[in-house]
């Protein structure tokens, strides 16, 4: 589902709908969901970044955006890709 009803609108916007799953992300979305989208894709399973950070920020309530954050920079540090 394209839903988020913490947010009360939809995850992905209707301007990303047409990318494929692992492209959908926009400046704010984390380096992690969209370096997971990639590697789940590897594996044949299809994800939006959009959605991953939707799932995760969900579960842990917006507080989980500090070790996102974290985990972003270093992946950034290791891969050289920009947040």
């Amino acid at each position: 589902a394209n839903y988020s009803f913490f947010r009360d609108g939809k995850i992905v916007p209707t301007r990303d709908e047409k990318n494929s799953p692992k492209e959908q992300y926009g400046p704010n979305t984390s380096l992690t969901a969209r370096e997971m989208a990639h590697a789940l894709d590897t594996v044949g399973i299809e994800a939006s970044p959009y959605k991953i950070d939707n799932v995760y920020k969900g579960y842990t309530a917006g507080l989980g955006q500090y070790p996102l954050k974290g985990l972003d920079a270093a992946i950034s540090l290791i891969s050289n890709k920009e947040t």
